[in-house]
């Protein structure tokens, strides 16, 4: 800004200016102010981020909910698709087990000691043994190690996995839907 500028405006600041003027004026200077003393010459990254949260806010639909329920119906037309005659209490519980946040529920916890190869064998012995599918040699060599090995695996299981295990003993969940949905937990929890 030149001199004779800068005594134009001090002119009509001390001169010609009203009350209303003046506190136009005074609005102004700070707004400037606060421009110059931004990082950047200027720029106010702050401001930058908050303004460029509510676009992408505004682009993937708005609130917290609104993203939860797409989530949510994404994972159910996943389902419905897979099986497409699923009742609706079935549907539920799978929802449960795959969205527990969006869902009201509280997400997994902590993960299991046991390595996720031992876990999954110590699944597929429990699911054998409840479906009546295994051995009668292995069986009794399992009772031989640990009579009440049933109870201790199942003890042993992330709850996830547990409610897996009720979901698809119940007939409510296929096979390679049970077994991918199980290797996925174990994945995760390791």
């Amino acid at each position: 800004m030149t001199r004779s500028e800068l005594e134009g405006i001090l002119d009509a600041i001390l001169n010609r200016a009203d009350f209303r003027d003046l506190e136009v004026l005074k609005a102004a200077m700070e707004r400037r102010a606060g421009d110059l003393n931004r990082v950047g010459g200027g720029l106010d990254p702050r401001s930058q981020a908050g303004q460029m949260a509510k676009a992408i806010q505004s682009q993937i639909g708005g609130t917290k909910e609104e993203l939860d329920a797409m989530v949510k119906n994404l994972v159910e037309n996943l389902i419905r698709q897979k099986v497409p005659d699923i009742p609706a209490d079935h549907l539920t519980q799978l929802m449960e087990e795959w969205l527990p946040t969006t869902m009201g529920k509280p997400p997994r916890t902590k993960p299991s000691p046991l390595p996720a190869d031992a876990l999954a064998s110590m699944i597929r012995d429990f699911v054998a043994y409840s479906t009546g599918t295994m051995t009668g040699l292995r069986q009794v060599a399992m009772n031989d190690d640990m009579p009440d090995w049933p109870q201790v695996y199942w003890n042993k299981f992330p709850e996830r996995v547990r409610r897996l295990i009720k979901v698809f003993l119940d007939g409510k969940l296929p096979a390679e839907v049970f077994w991918d949905e199980v290797r996925s937990t174990l994945e995760s929890d390791q």
